[in-house]
């Protein structure tokens, strides 16, 4: 719709009103709405140009409804000219809109580009590992706050990052900075994957004004097998030809920025990763969802419904992933229907590359 359409199918009701109801009825006075409504959408200039198209309309219909010349009616004269004040004041208002839009369009274009910087859009390969990620923000329109994730290929393996910052608003994005700059930093240097968490955690305790701390999971994916690191992260789950299985950790570790109060040595611990075998990894504002009775979102139990194997030999290609990860995100946001989600939310899927 044009926006001077509704203003000016406005007028052309009250028109029709005024003079399919006879003489006994004045609609007229009614017209002013048409600059209000065009002062939502348009610009100035075609705000001016409804009200001046209004004005002869207006004489017209006065001229219907009264027997007098409206012209020298006091009262009309009177109206119109509180109709003149009116279309003033619409284009000023159209005017703050136009700049206010022009503010936040320029603002929403330099948090974009910060989102990029901040986290960049995963590629669908990342060494010997296929990942197809999800992410749901509370915020509309925001892609960024307190759930991160990382994916680098390292002489290590491939490592994986996903973790959530206990803390909200700018801060929590600022924590997130310090933990993302420290992992990438250190997952390319550092063949221990403990001392990866230990630098985050650092970074964390060190820098963040806020006293915020992070949970996080550290993944890392060799050719038979993947070693992961827990510190206070939601636990990951292993779907494949054999079933769901949650991977907890048998040495549950403190999130990130709280390690000071716990063993200085962190403890991977190693699972088998076979082939056809899918690693899910959320955080925990997919749990936490809830329905409109306040029942949370049973992730386990579902992902047995959502990801059944794309082939009966259980190949996994990026399209299959993908697929398996908008169903699995259909599937959250349906179950949170009727209730706002008040945390971010990321699912990602990861499988070993292979033949689609």
């Amino acid at each position: 719709m044009t926006p001077v359409r509704l203003p000016l199918l406005i007028l052309l009701v009250v028109a029709v009103a005024d003079v399919g109801t006879g003489q006994d009825t004045v609609f007229y006075p009614f017209l002013i709405l048409c600059p209000a409504l065009a002062a939502l959408t348009a610009t100035p200039r075609a705000v001016v140009l409804v009200g001046l198209v209004c004005f002869p309309v207006r004489y017209l219909l006065s001229r219907y409804d009264h027997p007098e010349e409206p012209l020298t009616s006091s009262v009309f004269l009177a109206n119109s000219a509180v109709f003149l004040v009116a279309i003033v004041l619409c284009a000023y208002q159209a005017r703050l809109r136009i700049r206010r839009e022009t503010t936040l369009a320029d603002v929403t274009s330099v948090a974009l580009a910060a989102q990029e910087v901040l986290l960049p859009t995963l590629p669908s390969t990342v060494g010997g590992v296929r990942i197809s990620m999800r992410y749901f923000a509370a915020a509309a329109e925001a892609r960024i706050g307190g759930d991160l994730y990382a994916a680098v290929d390292t002489p290590f393996g491939t490592r994986i990052l996903i973790a959530d910052v206990c803390g909200k608003g700018l801060g929590a994005v600022r924590t997130a900075s310090l933990v993302l700059s420290a992992f990438r930093e250190a997952a390319l240097d550092d063949p221990d994957l403990a001392t990866v968490a230990h630098r985050a955690d650092t970074n964390v305790s060190r820098f963040s004004d806020d006293g915020d701390f992070v949970t996080a999971l550290l993944v890392e994916v060799h050719p038979t097998h993947l070693a992961l690191l827990h510190r206070g992260h939601v636990a990951p789950i292993l779907v494949g030809p054999s079933g769901v299985r949650d991977l907890d950790p048998p040495a549950p570790g403190l999130p990130l920025g709280l390690g000071q109060l716990g063993p200085e040595a962190d403890t991977p611990w190693t699972t088998a990763f076979h082939p056809g075998e899918v690693l899910v990894l959320v955080t925990d504002g997919v749990l936490e969802a809830r329905d409109a009775n306040g029942a949370f979102y049973p992730l386990h139990d579902r992902l047995g419904v959502l990801m059944d194997p794309p082939d009966p030999d259980h190949a996994w290609g990026q399209g299959n992933l993908d697929r398996a990860a908008d169903r699995i995100g259909a599937d959250l946001l349906g179950h949170a229907h009727g209730k706002a989600r008040n945390d971010d939310a990321v699912v990602m899927l990861i499988t070993r590359t292979g033949p689609a």
